[in-house]
């Protein structure tokens, strides 16, 4: 999977988190701590997300960083490309 596909994979997932619990772009930020100007480069693929806040956004949300990026489902399973 190329750089540019895990920036994709993680956009998608980002939003399905943000959907999921029902949160807006500024509601997501205070919850994660994350500053709105930063997440809005993330959904406009301006920025990739630097690990920090990979391993932030996996704590919230209980999920693994290799979910965040689509390397494997929300059952673990790993997607081999």
């Amino acid at each position: 999977m190329t750089d540019k596909n895990y920036i994709k994979m993680f956009i998608e997932n980002l939003r399905v988190l943000m959907d999921d619990n029902n949160l807006n772009i500024v509601q997501f930020a205070k919850l994660t701590n994350i500053p709105r100007t930063t997440i809005n480069s993330w959904l406009n693929q301006e920025r990739s997300p630097k690990i920090e806040y990979l391993c932030a956004l996996s704590k919230q949300f209980k999920c693994s960083i290799d979910f965040l990026l689509g390397v494997e489902d929300e059952f673990g399973n790993k997607n081999l490309y």
